[in-house]
């Protein structure tokens, strides 16, 4: 996913995924989501303004989002094998037990 500089603009802040979207790999995309939204709310409810409650927003959440990313390429990164031997053995293992669940 690209990532994204800045994660407002004007009276728009995005969050969750709009903001730093992450694999599905580790299944904290929801998540993340959801703590931005309590962060941001706080923030919002400081009444400091929505443009340095967005700016606090990021640099308060951004360090966590990336080693959260981080973790998911990880897992991602071992789930992916590119050597010709293991996909050939991975594509006829695959096709066995899938017949073998269908077949009861």
């Amino acid at each position: 996913m690209p990532k994204l500089l800045q994660w407002y603009k004007g009276r728009v802040c995005l969050i969750g995924d709009a903001a730093h979207g992450i694999s599905p790999h580790i299944g904290q995309g929801a998540s993340l989501a959801l703590e931005d939204t309590i962060v941001i709310a706080e923030l919002l409810k400081l009444n400091i303004g929505y443009t340095q409650a967005f700016q606090l927003f990021q640099t308060d959440r951004q360090p966590r989002v990336e080693r959260v990313i981080r973790s998911a390429m990880k897992v991602g990164s071992t789930k992916t094998k590119t050597n010709p031997i293991t996909v050939w053995f991975r594509d006829r293992l695959i096709v066995f037990f899938i017949k073998k669940l269908w077949v009861r």
